[in-house]
């Protein structure tokens, strides 16, 4: 026992026992048993200890800069705690075994110290190595490939203007303008905008990376204004018959018809779909005799049917035809008008080079230039369909 607190039981058998002193004055015992009996006796000597002072370890520390990393380093001791600061400012504590410490350098000048604790005693002490550091300038966006300068044409077809363009790469949108003021934003892959005619300069804006480019359109001449197209001509109508048994059916040609009706012997039987070519009578006679009514523009026709299968109607007129000929070191290209077209946009590899406009129906038409290599291709949009054709040589 130690100051009369029990201390350890040693072996029963044992007769010393030896601990680190105790700082200051401590009286000993020894407590026995023996057939139940205790006994407790006192040591003689009191045991009177002063340690040795422990000295606080010097503390010291560097700081140096590794491209963008600090690295903060300091003496290793029996340290109770270590800590971090940056210009005076608290940063990290490390395990009090560390010796070392690296972060990423701040922008500029700065000091580091590290404080420790020894014993209940505090240092603070200034590392060595003041830190300049000037980061490197973040890279922008590493530029795509700059697109090509686009050309745009406005031509002016029966009181519209027609604008026309090539889509270009890395585009997301264009924006139409008259007199430099906003129309209209079109998507790419669109190449046509069609809009009342309330300007003079039409122009298109468009954004690749990190630039604003705005492009004032050509004016393309269409030309004299068309004449008028006539009123279409009443589609002529044929029908036809067959018979199965006591089912007739009743086929006609196909046309843009207002309204269709049925007829047995001169009789109203039903009003089909109006784009419907063919109907069945299920109550039909094969002696009966069947006709068609149309609608066409309010002109009424009346068709009887004949017997037989419905003769198949005559081809539809072909397109623009364009043919390819070199003279004196130029090319020439040659086509027929056709009709529905204001104007032909003429084309090499891809590329506009001019709008020309649409002659009479059935003339011929022509344009002349560089022989330059590629291939030469006349585009129309008869109807508001988009048509390549290309020039044969």
């Amino acid at each position: 026992r130690r100051n009369g607190i029990f201390v350890v039981n040693p072996l029963r058998t044992a007769t010393s026992f030896t601990e680190t002193a105790q700082a200051g004055t401590t009286t000993y015992s020894v407590r026995t048993f023996f057939n139940g009996d205790r006994q407790d006796v006192d040591c003689a000597d009191d045991i009177v200890f002063t340690p040795a002072p422990v000295a606080v370890p010097p503390l010291t520390c560097s700081a140096t800069l590794d491209g963008d990393q600090v690295d903060i380093t300091w003496n290793a001791a029996d340290w109770e705690r270590v800590a971090i600061r940056r210009n005076g400012i608290f940063v990290v504590n490390p395990l009090r075994t560390a010796t070392s410490f690296t972060e990423t350098a701040q922008a500029g000048t700065t000091t580091y110290s590290v404080r420790t604790f020894f014993n209940g005693e505090r240092q603070d002490v200034d590392c060595t190595g003041q830190i300049n550091f000037a980061p490197a300038p973040t890279p922008g966006p590493a530029p795509g490939p700059a697109p090509g300068q686009l050309a745009c044409t406005q031509t002016v077809v029966d009181g519209n203007v027609v604008i026309e363009w090539d889509d270009l790469e890395g585009i997301n949108f264009y924006q139409i303008r008259v007199d430099d003021a906003w129309r209209a934003s079109v998507n790419p892959g669109v190449e046509r905008y069609e809009a009342p005619n309330e300007g003079t300069q039409w122009m298109i804006r468009y954004r690749p990376p990190g630039q604003t480019i705005t492009v004032n359109c050509d004016v393309v001449d269409a030309g004299p204004a068309p004449t008028p197209a006539p009123a279409p001509a009443v589609p002529a109508l044929a029908c036809a018959v067959t018979t199965n048994g006591n089912q007739v059916t009743i086929s006609w040609n196909a046309a843009d018809w207002e309204r269709v009706a049925i007829r047995r012997d001169g009789i109203f039987v039903v009003n089909p779909l109006r784009a419907a070519t063919s109907f069945t009578d299920t109550a039909g006679f094969a002696t009966a005799t069947y006709s068609v009514r149309t609608f066409f523009n309010g002109v009424q026709q009346d068709e009887t049917c004949t017997n037989g299968p419905l003769p198949a109607p005559a081809p539809a007129p072909g397109g623009v035809v364009c043919t390819q000929t070199v003279v004196g070191g130029n090319v020439v290209l040659t086509w027929t008008n056709v009709p529905d077209v204001a104007f032909y946009q003429i084309r090499l590899s891809e590329v506009w080079q001019a709008s020309v406009p649409a002659g009479a129906i059935g003339q011929q038409n022509r344009y002349e230039d560089t022989n330059d290599p590629g291939t030469w291709v006349i585009r129309t949009r008869p109807n508001g369909v988009l048509t390549d054709v290309v020039c044969t040589p």
